[in-house]
């Protein structure tokens, strides 16, 4: 199979795209690298493009949507989530993924139609064509036992067990850990732990706050990431194309 080129567009307008190889099993075959869009296109090599965008800027959510809508899902959606919204669903774009065997929710990334277009367009000037587009934060870990957390520069993304990540800004690191904490009394047999992924700057600026609830969490372990997020979001790929849910879906 077709080796993946993974792209990362930046969160602020002037930054740095990132972009890294691996294989179709979600090996990695390079270190991640950095630079312009028209320097990335020229890495692409025939690989299949898989398109990373900010998490701060898609809402994913699981909502329990009917089971015979069919083939009016598409216009089911917009209004199960219009109270959750703070945007008129006109200007938003919905991609629907697929429910996951004996779960009651859907997967749904939203995203504002304005931005989406603004990235393609981007894309398509310098002969990008995307195959998929994902929200990084859709490529964090999951994991069945156990909460994970990604802290990255001012964010931190949370992803409890079975649960949809959440994008917050890192100062408020103890409301998002709050929101992943298991309930009731932790015991030894729990299995309710926070595996925590941090840069080793985000780390030394944010750890007395993980410290102050270490003990909410049946084990905390903290994993560094030397070169940031990007090879971790390229193992979590196989996955995400078989959860099947894509920012930049058409629907």
């Amino acid at each position: 199979m077709a080796e993946w080129f993974l792209l990362r567009l930046p969160r602020a307008p002037g930054q740095e795209l990132s972009w890294i190889m691996a294989n179709a099993s979600g090996g990695l075959l390079s270190n991640p690298e950095a630079g312009s869009l028209e320097l990335a296109a020229a890495r692409i090599g025939g690989r299949r493009v898989c398109v990373l965008v900010p998490g701060t800027d898609v809402l994913l959510t699981h909502p329990e949507l009917p089971a015979k809508a069919g083939a009016k899902l598409a216009q089911v959606v917009p209004f199960a989530l219009e109270e959750q919204l703070a945007e008129d669903i006109e200007h938003l774009h919905f991609a629907i993924g697929k429910r996951p065997a004996g779960s009651a929710g859907t997967p749904v990334a939203v995203v504002a139609k304005n931005l989406l277009e603004g990235w393609i367009a981007a894309l398509k000037s310098v002969g990008i064509e995307a195959e998929v587009m994902y929200c990084d934060s859709d490529l964090l870990p999951e994991n069945p036992g156990q909460a994970v957390a990604l802290i990255e520069d001012d964010v931190i993304v949370v992803r409890p067990p079975g649960g949809a990540p959440i994008t917050m800004p890192a100062d408020a690191l103890g409301d998002a850990l709050e929101l992943v904490r298991p309930q009731g009394e932790l015991t030894a047999q729990s299995g309710r732990g926070l595996i925590l992924y941090a840069g080793a700057a985000e780390w030394q600026r944010h750890s007395p706050q993980v410290e102050a609830v270490r003990d909410r969490f049946d084990g905390v372990k903290v994993q560094l990431l030397t070169s940031g997020p990007l090879g971790l979001f390229a193992q979590q790929l196989p996955a995400a194309v078989a959860r099947g849910v894509r920012a930049g879906e058409s629907r």
